[in-house]
């Protein structure tokens, strides 16, 4: 069958983040040379890149960086001008100014209703500050109202020091970042979240993790059992909150055991599809994609609902 895939954690550099006296020093000019500039396509590039992975709709953000309210907005006016030069091949999700709490709402809304973008994905931590923090319920609270998903994005850990040892700085890096400690950090940082109330105050919330759920499928027996046994704060538990306020794409994670546990700990309508483009490829997402049609793990249905059918439900494509 023809597979028609929509694409919801895919990634670009914005020309106001790049232009920076001080970008040099951010890690995405640790990539090789390649990968930065596919980062900084938005043109035809990247539809050659979709074509060879059926992707019929990537929904494009910035890559997760820390930066100032007039650096996000310029970024997000060069996204809106090049989903709207796409012809409906891109759509969009928000970079937020993450530091500064007291001007992520007006940027969110405005992302929303004068650009047309469908939500906005958050870097996990803003220089060592979780969201659990009352000064970003603002933001949460402006989601819930526009009726729009907040992803929320690994990022390298802030006690990066913590993953020092006796190997060189790259195996530091990684440690603390994308090989493993960027997902447990998600992972906790939802549990911060519900743990705060947060779920209780904003019932409609919707929450996106990539990664095949940034380890949450993979621990939840012990997370739900811990939380409902040894604390009671919250009005639902965090298995219910899981089923009504979370959504999961597999984003860079192609094999088919671990997917296999996401498919038995989510419902069937919270799974979304993801390449992680360009960190990874859309010809080896659309492989997985074709293994998983193989699989016998899912029926037609839920597999459309996978490729694109939840998707465009979620964000009312």
């Amino acid at each position: 069958m023809a597979i028609d895939l929509i694409a919801l954690e895919e990634h670009f550099t914005g020309q106001a983040v790049a232009k920076r006296p001080s970008a040099a020093d951010h890690p995405q000019y640790m990539l090789p040379q390649a990968i930065r500039e596919k980062l900084e396509d938005l043109g035809e590039g990247r539809f050659r890149e979709m074509e060879l992975g059926n992707v019929s709709v990537q929904v494009v953000s910035h890559i997760p960086v820390v930066e100032p309210p007039e650096i996000c907005a310029a970024v997000n006016d060069q996204l809106f001008k090049a989903v709207k030069a796409s012809k409906g091949r891109l759509r969009a999700f928000g970079l937020l100014p993450m530091a500064h709490p007291e001007a992520i709402t007006a940027e969110l809304e405005r992302c929303v209703k004068s650009l047309g973008f469908l939500g906005a994905v958050i870097i996990n931590h803003a220089n060592g500050r979780y969201y659990d923090d009352p000064a970003y319920w603002p933001m949460w609270e402006k989601a819930q109202e526009l009726d729009v998903p907040i992803t929320l994005h690994p990022t390298t850990a802030a006690d990066m020091v913590a993953h020092k040892g006796n190997y060189d700085h790259q195996v530091q890096t990684l440690l603390a970042g994308p090989a493993l400690r960027w997902h447990v950090d998600t992972a906790a940082h939802v549990l911060r979240l519900y743990g705060s109330g947060l779920f209780d105050a904003f019932p409609r919330l919707k929450l996106i993790l990539g990664h095949d759920g940034e380890t949450l499928p993979f621990s939840m027996d012990r997370i739900a059992s811990v939380f409902a046994h040894r604390w009671g704060g919250n009005k639902r538990d965090f298995r219910t909150v899981w089923n009504e306020n979370c959504w999961i794409t597999n984003s860079g994670m192609f094999e088919m055991a671990p997917f296999e546990c996401c498919l038995k700990v989510c419902k069937p309508d919270r799974i979304m599809y993801s390449v992680d483009y360009p960190f990874e490829s859309t010809k080896s997402g659309l492989e997985f994609i074709e293994k998983l049609e193989l699989s016998g793990l899912v029926t037609k249905e839920q597999f459309e609902m996978i490729c694109s059918g939840n998707a465009k439900k979620l964000l009312r494509l």
